[in-house]
């Protein structure tokens, strides 16, 4: 598994915390949204080395936003399901 994305990462209150690199995959989400969800909004499971500094937050990875749905405890990593964040990260401009 590679650790190649760089996400910034965003508390509850959308104030920037720590840019880290990340394993992002759609795998599983793509058919959990076609049969039982959303289909309007990007959904992904997003992977780190260490665990966030907050419980629900934001990432930002690209041009994109996600909202983290919940912690997920697959394995010794720290994975999180995320949802598209359509408001997006507002930088200040």
């Amino acid at each position: 598994m590679r650790y190649d994305t760089v996400a910034k990462l965003y508390d509850s209150k959308l104030r920037h915390v720590d840019t880290v690199l990340c394993n992002k995959s759609d795998m599983g989400t793509r058919f959990a949204m076609q049969n039982f969800g959303d289909t309007k909004l990007e959904r992904l499971i997003i992977r780190l080395n260490t665990p966030l500094p907050f419980r629900t937050g934001y990432f930002e990875i690209g041009e994109k936003a996600y909202k983290t749905i919940k912690p997920v405890n697959m394995d010794d990593r720290f994975t999180h399901y995320v949802e598209e964040y359509k408001a997006g990260i507002n930088h200040g401009v």
